[in-house]
């Protein structure tokens, strides 16, 4: 299967929250598909796209 090549301009934290959804989600399944797979960091990276216009990227020092 091959997948269309995605850019997604997410900050450095929404990169790790759909890391860990998508690990959440694998830890969670049941059965013996306990691995991540693309699709997985695909499927929450979607998830987020959204919110991607309505989070600062600077820093507030």
């Amino acid at each position: 299967m091959e997948m269309p090549l995605h850019r997604y301009p997410f900050s450095g934290a929404q990169i790790a929250l759909v890391v860990q959804n998508a690990c959440i989600e694998v830890i969670t399944r049941n059965g013996k598909s306990k691995r991540l797979y693309l699709q997985d960091l695909l499927k929450y990276a979607d998830l987020e796209e959204p919110w991607t216009d309505k989070v600062s990227k600077s820093i507030g020092f």
